[in-house]
């Protein structure tokens, strides 16, 4: 409506200032009695100016709801981005007690494993040691078995400290 009102008074004003100040017309004779060519031009002006009203109405009505819209993705956007970022702390809390229990298992059977296996090197030890008269396949397989109780026991150790490998700062070293 503001820009009908102002595109009438500017087209008057056009018009006043062509016809009573440059065509010499009296004031009162345009305005009682305007000829043909002001009175299309008026009405021009007001439907070209009711025209361009509604359109400006759109533009704005559209602006305000795709405003509006964006605005409404954006509340959705940090929505989901709070909904996805509770599920990987839970992800994350589930997947440390999961390595806590890895951990623990780990440990538990590294220590479970060290015991038997000490006995054994302990016994294949005392064995060789003890008994010189052993025929000598038998030495060759007491020594077998030592040395695989060594193997053994290595691969244990490496299992325990696997288990506490977590709890470690990482050392860089220069490669």
């Amino acid at each position: 409506l503001g820009l009908v009102l102002f595109g009438t008074v500017f087209t008057l004003l056009i018009l006043y200032v062509n016809n009573v100040i440059i065509g010499g017309a009296s004031q009162l004779e345009w305005l009682l009695d305007p000829d043909q060519g002001t009175v299309v031009t008026l009405s021009l002006s007001v439907l070209l100016f009711g025209v361009m009203g509604g359109i400006a109405v759109r533009f704005f009505q559209r602006n305000q709801e795709a405003r509006i819209a964006l605005e409404r993705k954006n509340r959705q956007i940090r929505s989901m981005n709070l909904q996805l970022e509770k599920r990987v702390e839970a992800r994350t809390q589930e997947l440390r007690a999961a390595v806590a229990e890895l951990q623990e298992f780990s440990f538990g059977v590294s220590q479970d494993l060290k015991c038997p296996v000490r006995a054994v090197e302990a016994y294949t030890q005392m064995l060789m040691e003890d008994l010189p008269e052993i025929p000598d396949e038998s030495r060759k397989m007491l020594a077998s078995v030592y040395g695989l109780c060594g193997r053994m026991t290595g691969l244990i150790e490496k299992i325990l400290e696997y288990s506490t490998i977590s709890r470690k700062k990482p050392v860089f070293e220069q490669v």
